[in-house]
């Protein structure tokens, strides 16, 4: 199937438009001139032969008979081809100056045609297909000596007029070609005006659409197709800085996925072996988190610690703040004996390559397996919640304490405190982040520590997995469809019932 471009389609209608425009308007001129041309030509066919017939009619009242016979010889006008007398009582042609005509009998029905011309009127019979018009007028009933009833034929030639028609109608098909040829013209100029900047636009999206950006429309007017140019090159600009941004988020994406596994990896594999039943439980709010946890065990030692940490801030540099506490704590567990001694090494390892304003708040607890006993410390974190399985009810165990990387003196350490306590059977331990308690829902309702507290009680009858589990289902119910805006860390440890 043959395509035309939008050019030739402009081209082909207006030439259609233009062709039928010119073709209506020569029909309709040439056709009202015709008819006003003959109609001119017949009016002055009557006027002549009425003159004709009134100096017949003085030259027969004067009774010179061949004065009259001279006058109808005479050749009148070009129009006039012939003029004849005829005598309706005989039926023939009486007189005529085509001497071939003169004595011709009549057809009858002519005959009995032309008994009805009134005395003072014309009777005009048109002949086009010969191009004559016919006058028939009355004369009366004497010619000269003679008796009867006499008409006078007048045959008036058309001929010159259709001539001049015709060269009429000549000039205005010369005219109209030539119209109909500068229109196309014409036509072809506009067409490739429009069409011009439109392939622009077109050349301009294939090269677009072809990853060509750097691809620019070059239309230096100031109309509707410029305008479109200059939004086709802000547009490709834009889209060549979108290009570049989502390039470098491509490669910040694929650095914070590589970070995140990185991350991962450090995060706790197994739990050392222990007498507790415990379950951890960690979600990235972003691509990687400050959040820390971790389950820490001495070689040959009947102590187990809980560590729950979160950093201030979020994405990378709190991950890499999470790092170092995680180096620093593990490093200093092995060689430290208390608690507090433990975090207080941590703080000043952490101090000397901390950033300014950040902070670490932490919460660990050693559970010694022996005797069921344990030792809390919390360095500015959430408490310790204790599900007692004697009260049936949760406790908050919160010794005092600030943020690991605040002070690196006497006020971090002075106000470093531990608490001891014993754990019986069935006891439940929660450990967390504020990602838990802080989860809102879509109406900016925070969870909040009671109904934490509530949830953990109504739980503490499951093992410590389950309970995770429950826990977040019933905080992602709560949500509502609404996303996480901090680290979710949890870490149970159940005094499992003999």
């Amino acid at each position: 199937m043959i395509q035309y471009s939008f050019k030739w389609k402009l081209f082909y209608l207006f030439a259609g438009i233009l062709l039928i425009a010119v073709f209506l308007f020569s029909f309709i001129i040439n056709k009202y001139e015709k008819a006003t041309l003959l109609q001119l030509s017949k009016e002055k066919g009557n006027v002549i032969s009425n003159t004709i017939n009134q100096n017949l009619l003085n030259m027969m009242d004067s009774g010179i008979k061949l004065q009259l016979y001279d006058f109808l010889s005479r050749k009148i006008t070009n129009e006039i081809e012939g003029i004849s007398i005829i005598d309706l009582s005989k039926g023939k042609i009486l007189y005529s100056n085509e001497k071939d005509l003169e004595g011709q009998l009549l057809n009858k029905n002519f005959i009995d045609s032309l008994k009805d011309i009134p005395s003072n009127g014309n009777l005009v019979v048109d002949n086009l297909k010969e191009k004559k018009i016919l006058y028939f007028s009355y004369l009366g009933n004497d010619f000269f000596e003679q008796k009867g009833r006499f008409v006078l034929k007048v045959k008036y030639t058309n001929k010159r007029v259709f001539a001049f028609i015709k060269k009429q109608i000549k000039q205005t098909i010369f005219l109209s070609i030539f119209i109909l040829i500068f229109g196309l013209l014409i036509t072809l100029y506009f067409g490739r005006l429009i069409t011009k900047p439109i392939n622009s636009l077109i050349r301009g999206t294939f090269e677009l659409g072809n990853g060509n950006i750097d691809y620019r429309i070059s239309i230096s007017s100031k109309d509707e197709f410029g305008k479109l140019a200059n939004s086709f090159n802000e547009m490709a600009e834009k889209l060549k800085y979108a290009q570049k941004q989502m390039i470098v988020k491509e490669l910040m994406d694929r650095d914070l996925k590589l970070g995140q596994e990185i991350q991962s990896s450090l995060f706790l594999k197994d739990i050392p072996k222990n007498k507790y039943d415990i379950a951890t439980h960690y979600e990235f709010a972003r691509t990687i988190g400050g959040d820390y946890y971790d389950i820490l065990k001495k070689p040959g030692d009947d102590k187990i610690s809980c560590v729950v940490a979160d950093v201030s801030g979020k994405g990378i540099p709190g991950s890499l703040i999470m790092v170092m506490i995680r180096s620093i704590l593990r490093a200093q567990y092995i060689e430290r004996k208390d608690l507090k001694t433990l975090i207080k090494a941590v703080n000043h390892l952490l101090m000397e390559d901390i950033i300014a304003g950040k902070f670490v708040t932490l919460l660990i607890t050693t559970f010694n397996e022996r005797d069921d006993t344990f030792e809390t410390l919390n360095a500015g974190h959430l408490p310790l919640y204790r599900y007692n399985a004697k009260t049936n009810n949760v406790d908050e165990i919160n010794p005092n304490g600030i943020g690991i990387g605040l002070n690196d003196g006497v006020i971090f350490d002075s106000n470093i405190e531990v608490k001891s306590g014993n754990s019986g059977k069935g006891d439940v331990f929660l450990f967390c982040t504020d990602g838990v308690t802080e989860a809102m829902n879509p109406s900016n309702e925070e969870y909040g520590e009671e109904r934490l507290k509530e949830l953990l009680k109504k739980n503490a009858g499951y093992d410590s997995k389950t309970i995770i589990k429950n826990i977040r289902e019933e905080i992602v119910k709560f949500l509502d469809g609404a996303e996480l805006q901090d680290d979710f860390t949890m870490v149970i440890l159940k005094n499992k019932e003999v």
